[in-house]
């Protein structure tokens, strides 16, 4: 049998009729938990066909591209992750900007929604202002009271804990369903991608370090710490917020 060809990209719109036509005419057998079709002389799926359709219609292969192909359950996760990690591995994304320059920028006031500070002092001002609308909390603060903290964002939140909520350690259970622990070891949190930023892919797991109180003193020097300590004391002199 002549297999049915596309002489031209098909509009998106009509796909999806063209190739329903184009599949019913194929040669289909039973056996399998669904009918196989015989395009271009091999088996598939109905909608594997019409998955190569849109290929075949509109795909433009670069000289670079890579086409990972296997059979389910046979590595495929493994293969992906050698042949990503043998082409990049001589460039790591997360280090194209070097510590030292990163922190002078950011020092500089110059950083993604910066300057850092008066874009915390803004919102410890509007959280003065507005109570009922606008909460601000430290990380600092929430680790080392955690349960004052839910506590406060329950009544902030409009579902205050009730009396008896407290007295039976509600909020106390709260702070151990949501722990770093108890999150860092679900396993959505562990695999998986949470976005794409351009060439950039941010893993789920990433959102997860070790959930500890002054681990910069293990990325940044004391000369860095002393001096991004006296910016900040500079920048928030008198308005009552402390970082």
């Amino acid at each position: 049998m002549e297999v049915p060809q596309i002489a031209r990209p098909i509009e998106a719109i009509s796909f999806e009729s063209h190739a329903a036509r184009l599949i019913s005419k194929l040669p289909a057998r039973e056996g399998w938990s669904e009918p196989l079709v015989l395009y271009k002389n091999y088996w598939f799926r109905p909608y594997f066909v019409q998955s190569r359709l849109r290929i075949e219609n509109g795909f433009k292969p670069r000289p670079e591209d890579v086409i990972l192909a296997t059979n389910p359950k046979c590595g495929t996760t493994w293969l992906k992750a050698l042949a990503f990690t043998v082409i990049n591995r001589f460039r790591c994304i997360g280090d194209t900007v070097d510590m030292e320059t990163t922190f002078d920028m950011f020092a500089e006031g110059f950083s993604s929604n910066g300057p850092f500070w008066n874009h915390c002092l803004e919102y410890w001002r509007e959280s003065i202002a507005k109570p009922d609308n606008v909460l601000f909390l430290k990380y600092e603060d929430m680790t080392l009271e955690p349960t004052k903290y839910v506590i406060r964002l329950a009544t902030f939140l409009g579902a205050p804990f009730s009396i008896k909520e407290i007295e039976d350690g509600i909020p106390e259970e709260v702070v151990r369903l949501c722990s770093f622990e108890k999150l860092s070891s679900l396993s959505t949190n562990q695999t998986g991608e949470f976005a794409r930023l351009g060439n950039i892919v941010i893993e789920k797991s990433s959102y997860f370090r070790k959930g500890k109180v002054g681990d910069w003193v293990n990325h940044m020097n004391e000369e860095m710490g002393r001096k991004l300590n006296c910016i900040v004391e500079e920048k928030l002199k008198g308005s009552g917020l402390v970082l």
